[in-house]
């Protein structure tokens, strides 16, 4: 029997190197603190299986929800977001790795789904002639948008991680969450896997003491708090629902203002002995009244948190801490189910016709790579597939409110913790010396990441059509294995962009005879960039000076397209090519370095730091 396109992509991802590496990468905790913590694998099966329920449940493709889960976290980097964070600062230019790089330039950053994309669309290899595992786009679109894909001040720049550059505008068109209903439940289930077993974690974490009853009286004081916030929440008439409103007349006209002014009542509208109640004021409270006795009781989101408090407080009088807490940990996961579950089946009722799109059979798959056969797709199924424009996968307003509750009582209490930081701290230290050495000396990095830094050096050449002479030579004809030391030092030295402004110009020149290249103020200000900070009367032009006028030229040039060229003035587009061409040399080398640390596992990359700096 043939397997339908979303379980093949499945059973690629699970059978890919780094799906296995991820066994050994940290979620919070190391590993190495024992054997029951969670890794990244053990994180990324656990969502799997939340959002395969929430799938079940909803009626939705359970392929589709397990492969964007199973490949989600994919393309992490080893020690959790903190090493992460230390490759985007570098990729940003805010962490020049205390001077070793010599300019600040910003390539937009790293972030691990990102990265997952890349490493499924570009890094794996399973065909002798394609990259990737040829996945279908909806997969590849769900794992992108798991997590945010821009950030305030910050954007991260998708054509450097994908193949495929024709719905890269289609991808992000709702940057903020998937237009698959698979792909938003996916982004749902990370939550609560996070929530659920960093508390765990937490809890077995004996250094941190903490007392699973202290946690218990905490949640049940939030579901109080959340339950109470509700009940304050003012509705009018015209928001109940029909069944309410036979039940409303009648109240309306049997209350007396001993059932009706409560304390509660009471202090919410600042009665007192001496206030006169007018009929648009008892209205009001008759009103307010009855949402809180009969409305809110009757909302599913409230009934499921009286369902969680029922069940925690009924655990919490086993004699067995160890059930007591398992058990919590079991109910705040079915919890969160159904109320994602009803929450979703609600807002698809009245949302639908609203918010959804019929899909394009033409826009099936994401391989376009015309050397390459096009999975056909199910044709009959994708027809009547239908695309969201907006969140319909989400948490009701009390499970948000009751998410944040948790969320904020692990970051003070669990990922504020000694052992937690002590873990960081080590993590961000060996990430960026790793980092520096390969910069340094590309030459310590495998054989097959040097393969992939000439390869990506040859294409940087084709595509921006500058073949840079370097001491006589190609710099194609420079390589890693074969080439004398000299010669690799040189190329190595371009790739860091090191050479001072004389060195660069004479490369021009040797490059484009007849032409050449003066990296000054003027220069920065014919091409339009940012010259309000330096001083063009310096009249000592030293290497300072000559390296911020440069960084400014870089910056300008970085953001510049082919189309932005200004082909009309022939010395200036070669110049401006050249640079551009050194620009994204100088990517290909970093980016091949952040691939080679994010691939490695924890105990790759501890290995890896003993080897190069220990004795």
């Amino acid at each position: 029997m043939d397997r339908n396109e979303f379980s093949r992509d499945r059973d690629r991802i699970i059978f890919s190197k780094a799906f296995r590496r991820l066994e050994h990468k940290a979620q919070v905790y190391s590993h190495l603190k024992g054997d029951h913590y969670r890794t990244r694998l053990t994180h990324t099966i656990e969502v799997m299986q939340i959002a395969r329920s929430i799938a079940r449940n909803l009626g939705l493709n359970e392929d589709l929800t397990e492969a964007i889960a199973l490949g989600h976290d994919i393309g992490h980097t080893p020690f959790g977001h903190q090493g992460e964070e230390v490759l985007d600062n570098i990729m940003r230019g805010t962490d020049n790795l205390g001077g070793n790089l010599k300019y600040r330039i910003n390539y937009y950053g790293f972030k691990h789904n990102f990265e997952s994309i890349k490493v499924l669309d570009i890094l794996e290899k399973k065909y002798e002639k394609e990259k990737g595992l040829n996945l279908t786009w909806q997969v590849i679109e769900g794992i992108l948008k798991h997590t945010k894909t821009k950030k305030k001040g910050q954007k991260w720049d998708i054509n450097r991680f994908i193949q495929c550059k024709k719905y890269i505008e289609k991808f992000l068109r709702y940057p903020d969450h998937s237009v698959t209903l698979e792909g938003q439940i996916v982004t749902i289930a990370d939550e609560i896997a996070q929530r659920q077993h960093d508390l765990d974690d937490g809890l077995r974490d004996n250094d941190l003491k903490l007392d699973v009853n202290k946690i218990i009286s905490y949640i049940n004081e939030q579901i109080i708090n959340i339950q109470n916030q509700l009940k304050k929440d003012t509705f009018n008439i015209t928001d109940l629902d029909e069944k309410y409103y036979k039940q409303f007349s009648s109240y309306i006209k049997n209350s007396t203002p001993k059932d009706v002014l409560t304390k509660d009542m009471i202090i919410k509208y600042k009665l007192s002995e001496k206030r006169t109640i007018d009929y648009e004021l008892w209205d009001k409270i008759v009103m307010d009244s009855f949402i809180v006795e009969y409305v809110v009781p009757d909302k599913i989101e409230i009934k499921l948190l009286r369902e969680l408090e029922t069940r925690i407080k009924k655990n919490k009088n086993c004699k067995n801490e160890t059930y007591i807490w398992n058990s919590l940990i079991r109910d705040i996961i079915d919890y969160f189910i159904k109320d994602v579950t009803f929450n979703s089946l609600d807002k698809l009722k009245n949302d639908v016709k609203t918010h959804c799109k019929l899909q394009l059979v033409n826009l099936d798959y994401i391989n376009c790579n015309k050397n390459n056969e096009i999975q056909s797709g199910n044709k009959k199924y994708w027809k009547k597939r239908k695309y969201f424009d907006s969140k319909i996968i989400d948490f009701s307003y009390s499970a948000s409110e009751f998410d944040k509750n948790i969320e904020s009582y692990i970051k003070n209490q669990i990922l504020n913790s000694y052992n937690v930081n002590v873990f960081d701290g080590k993590a961000i230290y060996i990430v960026r010396q790793l980092f520096k050495a390969f910069y340094t000396n590309p030459r310590q990095m495998p054989k097959e990441q040097l393969n992939k830094l000439y390869q990506g050096i040859v294409e940087t050449i084709n595509l921006s059509n500058c073949n840079i002479i370097l001491h006589g030579k190609k710099l194609e004809e420079i390589e890693f294995k074969t080439s004398p030391p000299m010669d690799i030092n040189q190329l190595i030295k371009l790739l860091k962009l090191e050479f001072n402004k004389e060195e660069l110009e004479l490369i021009f020149k040797k490059t484009f005879p007849g032409n050449h290249l003066d990296l000054n103020y003027h220069f920065l200000k014919l091409i339009g960039g940012d010259y309000s900070s330096i001083n063009k009367d310096c009249k000592k032009c030293d290497d300072q000076f000559n390296k911020k006028v440069i960084e400014k030229i870089f910056d300008k040039i970085n953001i510049i397209t082919v189309n932005d060229i200004p082909y009309e003035i022939e010395e200036l587009q070669q110049q401006i090519i050249f640079i551009k061409c050194l620009l994204e040399l100088h990517y290909v080398y970093l980016s091949i370095i952040c691939d080679h640390i994010a691939g490695m596992t924890d105990n790759y990359a501890n290995n890896e730091y003993k080897k190069l700096y220990l004795v």
